[in-house]
Protein backbone atom coordinates (compact mmCIF):
# COMPACT_ATOMS: atom_id res chain seq x y z
CA UNK A 1 0.00 0.00 0.00
CA UNK A 2 2.86 2.41 0.84
CA UNK A 3 5.44 0.90 -1.47
CA UNK A 4 8.89 2.41 -0.82
CA UNK A 5 7.32 5.32 1.08
CA UNK A 6 7.11 6.10 4.81
CA UNK A 7 3.72 7.25 6.12
CA UNK A 8 4.16 10.97 6.86
CA UNK A 9 1.68 13.42 8.39
CA UNK A 10 2.26 17.08 9.23
CA UNK A 11 0.30 19.26 11.67
CA UNK A 12 0.55 22.98 12.44
CA UNK A 13 3.24 25.42 11.36
CA UNK A 14 6.12 27.39 12.80
CA UNK A 15 8.49 26.60 15.67
CA UNK A 16 9.34 24.40 17.37
CA UNK A 17 9.46 21.74 14.70
CA UNK A 18 9.21 18.25 16.24
CA UNK A 19 9.33 14.92 14.39
CA UNK A 20 8.10 11.71 16.03
CA UNK A 21 9.18 8.53 14.23
CA UNK A 22 7.88 5.03 14.95
CA UNK A 23 8.18 1.53 13.55
CA UNK A 24 11.43 1.93 11.65
CA UNK A 25 11.45 -1.80 12.35
CA UNK A 26 8.33 -3.65 11.27
CA UNK A 27 8.43 -5.97 14.29
CA UNK A 28 8.10 -2.94 16.62
CA UNK A 29 4.46 -1.83 16.21
CA UNK A 30 4.54 0.22 19.44
CA UNK A 31 5.83 3.25 17.54
CA UNK A 32 2.92 3.28 15.09
CA UNK A 33 0.47 2.88 18.00
CA UNK A 34 2.00 5.81 19.87
CA UNK A 35 1.88 8.01 16.77
CA UNK A 36 -1.83 7.22 16.41
CA UNK A 37 -2.40 8.25 20.04
CA UNK A 38 -0.36 11.46 19.73
CA UNK A 39 -2.27 12.57 16.65
CA UNK A 40 -5.47 12.78 18.74
CA UNK A 41 -4.08 15.67 20.81
CA UNK A 42 -4.91 19.17 19.49
CA UNK A 43 -1.78 21.11 18.53
CA UNK A 44 -1.59 24.68 19.90
CA UNK A 45 1.88 25.70 18.81
CA UNK A 46 4.64 24.74 16.38
CA UNK A 47 4.87 21.95 13.82
CA UNK A 48 4.44 18.25 14.56
CA UNK A 49 5.43 15.70 11.93
CA UNK A 50 4.73 12.00 12.49
CA UNK A 51 6.44 9.27 10.48
CA UNK A 52 5.63 5.56 10.42
CA UNK A 53 8.99 4.52 9.06
CA UNK A 54 8.52 1.14 7.39
CA UNK A 55 4.80 0.50 6.71
CA UNK A 56 5.40 -2.50 4.42
CA UNK A 57 7.54 -4.32 7.01
CA UNK A 58 5.01 -3.35 9.70
CA UNK A 59 2.16 -4.83 7.68
CA UNK A 60 4.14 -8.04 7.16
CA UNK A 61 5.26 -8.20 10.80
CA UNK A 62 8.95 -8.48 9.87
CA UNK A 63 11.87 -6.38 11.04
CA UNK A 64 12.76 -5.21 7.52
CA UNK A 65 12.30 -6.06 3.85
CA UNK A 66 15.87 -5.85 2.48
CA UNK A 67 18.04 -4.46 5.29
CA UNK A 68 17.83 -2.75 8.69
CA UNK A 69 16.28 0.68 8.06
CA UNK A 70 17.93 2.10 11.17
CA UNK A 71 21.34 1.39 9.67
CA UNK A 72 20.55 2.88 6.23
CA UNK A 73 20.68 6.61 6.88
CA UNK A 74 21.11 8.99 5.11
CA UNK A 75 19.75 6.57 2.51
CA UNK A 76 19.69 6.61 -1.29
CA UNK A 77 17.19 7.96 -3.77
CA UNK A 78 17.60 4.77 -5.81
CA UNK A 79 18.53 1.73 -3.76
CA UNK A 80 16.97 -0.97 -1.62
CA UNK A 81 13.51 -0.62 -0.09
CA UNK A 82 14.96 0.65 3.20
CA UNK A 83 17.54 2.93 1.54
CA UNK A 84 14.71 4.71 -0.30
CA UNK A 85 12.76 5.09 2.94
CA UNK A 86 15.81 6.46 4.76
CA UNK A 87 16.42 9.00 1.98
CA UNK A 88 12.87 10.36 2.28
CA UNK A 89 12.90 10.43 6.09
CA UNK A 90 16.32 12.11 6.27
CA UNK A 91 15.08 15.03 4.14
CA UNK A 92 12.52 15.74 6.88
CA UNK A 93 14.49 15.12 10.07
CA UNK A 94 17.40 17.31 9.00
CA UNK A 95 15.13 20.36 9.39
CA UNK A 96 13.65 19.35 12.77
CA UNK A 97 14.43 21.08 16.05
CA UNK A 98 13.83 17.79 17.89
CA UNK A 99 13.37 14.22 16.75
CA UNK A 100 12.01 11.34 18.87
CA UNK A 101 12.58 7.85 17.46
CA UNK A 102 10.42 5.23 19.24
CA UNK A 103 11.58 1.62 19.54
CA UNK A 104 10.90 -1.52 21.57
CA UNK A 105 13.17 -4.45 22.37
CA UNK A 106 13.25 -8.19 23.00
CA UNK A 107 15.16 -7.73 26.23
CA UNK A 108 14.61 -6.22 29.70
CA UNK A 109 15.76 -2.66 28.97
CA UNK A 110 13.52 -0.04 30.65
CA UNK A 111 13.26 3.70 29.94
CA UNK A 112 16.58 3.93 28.11
CA UNK A 113 17.28 6.87 25.80
CA UNK A 114 19.99 6.31 23.18
CA UNK A 115 21.85 9.32 21.80
CA UNK A 116 24.71 9.84 19.33
CA UNK A 117 25.51 13.47 20.14
CA UNK A 118 25.98 15.50 23.33
CA UNK A 119 25.21 18.99 22.01
CA UNK A 120 23.04 21.55 23.80
CA UNK A 121 20.03 20.65 21.63
CA UNK A 122 20.17 16.96 22.60
CA UNK A 123 20.57 17.88 26.28
CA UNK A 124 17.55 20.17 26.02
CA UNK A 125 15.47 17.36 24.48
CA UNK A 126 16.47 14.94 27.25
CA UNK A 127 15.57 17.52 29.91
CA UNK A 128 12.03 17.69 28.52
CA UNK A 129 11.25 14.05 29.36
CA UNK A 130 13.98 12.91 31.85
CA UNK A 131 14.55 9.23 30.89
CA UNK A 132 15.79 6.88 33.61
CA UNK A 133 18.87 5.81 31.65
CA UNK A 134 20.72 7.87 29.02
CA UNK A 135 23.22 6.04 26.84
CA UNK A 136 25.64 7.64 24.41
CA UNK A 137 26.73 5.44 21.53
CA UNK A 138 30.25 6.22 20.26
CA UNK A 139 31.31 6.94 16.70
CA UNK A 140 31.40 3.73 14.72
CA UNK A 141 28.42 2.17 16.53
CA UNK A 142 25.11 2.66 14.76
CA UNK A 143 26.41 5.51 12.59
CA UNK A 144 23.73 4.72 10.01
CA UNK A 145 20.95 5.27 12.54
CA UNK A 146 18.30 7.97 12.20
CA UNK A 147 19.39 9.94 15.28
CA UNK A 148 22.86 10.43 13.81
CA UNK A 149 21.33 12.74 11.19
CA UNK A 150 19.26 15.01 13.46
CA UNK A 151 20.26 18.23 15.17
CA UNK A 152 18.69 16.81 18.34
CA UNK A 153 17.64 13.18 18.13
CA UNK A 154 16.94 10.50 20.73
CA UNK A 155 15.89 6.87 20.40
CA UNK A 156 13.58 5.64 23.14
CA UNK A 157 14.22 1.98 24.03
CA UNK A 158 11.67 1.56 26.80
CA UNK A 159 11.08 -2.18 27.00
CA UNK A 160 9.73 -5.31 25.37
CA UNK A 161 7.75 -5.33 22.14
CA UNK A 162 4.34 -6.41 23.44
CA UNK A 163 4.54 -4.85 26.91
CA UNK A 164 1.76 -2.49 27.93
CA UNK A 165 4.29 -0.67 30.11
CA UNK A 166 6.55 -0.05 27.11
CA UNK A 167 3.65 1.58 25.28
CA UNK A 168 2.48 3.64 28.28
CA UNK A 169 5.90 4.94 29.28
CA UNK A 170 7.02 5.70 25.71
CA UNK A 171 3.77 7.57 25.05
CA UNK A 172 4.01 9.47 28.33
CA UNK A 173 7.54 10.71 27.73
CA UNK A 174 6.81 11.66 24.12
CA UNK A 175 3.80 13.67 25.28
CA UNK A 176 5.97 15.24 27.99
CA UNK A 177 8.26 16.67 25.32
CA UNK A 178 5.31 18.18 23.45
CA UNK A 179 3.79 19.51 26.69
CA UNK A 180 7.00 21.11 27.91
CA UNK A 181 7.45 22.81 24.54
CA UNK A 182 3.94 24.24 24.88
CA UNK A 183 2.68 22.37 21.83
CA UNK A 184 -0.17 20.46 23.52
CA UNK A 185 -2.16 20.74 26.72
CA UNK A 186 -1.06 18.81 29.79
CA UNK A 187 -2.56 15.34 30.21
CA UNK A 188 -2.98 13.07 33.21
CA UNK A 189 -0.51 10.61 31.67
CA UNK A 190 2.55 12.74 32.07
CA UNK A 191 3.59 12.70 35.70
CA UNK A 192 7.39 12.51 35.82
CA UNK A 193 8.59 9.31 37.54
CA UNK A 194 12.28 10.30 37.66
CA UNK A 195 14.05 13.48 38.72
CA UNK A 196 17.63 12.48 37.90
CA UNK A 197 18.82 10.40 34.96
CA UNK A 198 21.71 7.92 35.04
CA UNK A 199 24.33 8.30 32.31
CA UNK A 200 26.33 5.66 30.44
CA UNK A 201 28.91 5.62 27.66
CA UNK A 202 29.17 2.53 25.46
CA UNK A 203 32.76 1.52 24.74
CA UNK A 204 32.50 -1.99 23.29
CA UNK A 205 30.53 -5.17 22.72
CA UNK A 206 30.59 -8.64 24.26
CA UNK A 207 30.98 -11.39 21.61
CA UNK A 208 28.37 -14.15 21.59
CA UNK A 209 29.83 -17.65 21.14
CA UNK A 210 27.91 -20.12 18.99
CA UNK A 211 25.12 -21.88 20.94
CA UNK A 212 25.50 -19.40 23.81
CA UNK A 213 22.67 -19.21 26.37
CA UNK A 214 22.74 -16.05 28.49
CA UNK A 215 22.17 -16.18 32.24
CA UNK A 216 18.55 -15.13 32.82
CA UNK A 217 19.33 -13.03 35.88
CA UNK A 218 21.43 -10.51 33.93
CA UNK A 219 19.67 -7.15 33.96
CA UNK A 220 20.52 -4.21 31.74
CA UNK A 221 22.19 -1.30 33.59
CA UNK A 222 23.01 -3.46 36.63
CA UNK A 223 26.77 -3.83 37.09
CA UNK A 224 28.40 -7.06 35.92
CA UNK A 225 31.61 -7.66 37.82
CA UNK A 226 34.77 -9.28 36.50
CA UNK A 227 34.42 -13.04 36.96
CA UNK A 228 30.61 -13.07 36.97
CA UNK A 229 28.96 -15.81 34.93
CA UNK A 230 27.48 -14.45 31.69
CA UNK A 231 25.97 -17.73 30.54
CA UNK A 232 26.84 -21.13 29.12
CA UNK A 233 27.87 -22.89 25.94
CA UNK A 234 26.66 -26.44 26.50
CA UNK A 235 27.78 -27.02 30.10
CA UNK A 236 30.75 -24.66 29.94
CA UNK A 237 30.30 -21.40 31.84
CA UNK A 238 31.37 -18.14 30.19
CA UNK A 239 32.79 -15.52 32.59
CA UNK A 240 33.07 -11.74 32.32
CA UNK A 241 36.66 -10.69 31.69
CA UNK A 242 36.05 -7.20 33.09
CA UNK A 243 33.46 -5.22 35.01
CA UNK A 244 30.91 -3.26 32.95
CA UNK A 245 27.31 -2.14 32.71
CA UNK A 246 25.28 -4.20 30.18
CA UNK A 247 23.21 -2.30 27.60
CA UNK A 248 20.68 -4.04 25.32
CA UNK A 249 21.98 -7.41 26.51
CA UNK A 250 19.91 -10.40 25.39
CA UNK A 251 18.30 -8.80 22.35
CA UNK A 252 17.36 -11.33 19.68
CA UNK A 253 18.26 -8.93 16.86
CA UNK A 254 21.97 -9.21 17.73
CA UNK A 255 23.30 -12.46 16.29
CA UNK A 256 27.02 -12.09 16.98
CA UNK A 257 27.09 -10.14 20.26
CA UNK A 258 25.43 -10.49 23.66
CA UNK A 259 25.01 -6.72 23.76
CA UNK A 260 26.96 -3.54 24.50
CA UNK A 261 29.37 -2.79 27.34
CA UNK A 262 29.21 0.62 29.01
CA UNK A 263 30.75 2.64 31.82
CA UNK A 264 28.82 4.96 34.15
CA UNK A 265 29.23 8.71 33.76
CA UNK A 266 28.56 11.43 36.31
CA UNK A 267 27.00 13.63 33.61
CA UNK A 268 26.94 14.22 29.88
Amino acid sequence: MYRDKPLIKEYGKGSPRVVVVGSLHGDEPVGARIIKAIEKHPLYKGTLITIVGNPVALQKGVRYIAQDLNRCFPGKKTGSHEEKLAHQIEKIIRHADYCIDIHSTSTNTRRAAIIKKKNVFVKKLLSLCVPEHIVIMPKGVGDGSLINFCKAGVSLEYGKHQSRQTYTESLRDTLLVLENLGMIQKTRLTKKPWKISKYYSVYGTEPKPESFIMRKSILNFELIKKGDVLGKVSEKEIFAKESFYPVLFGGRSYKEIMGFKAKRLESL
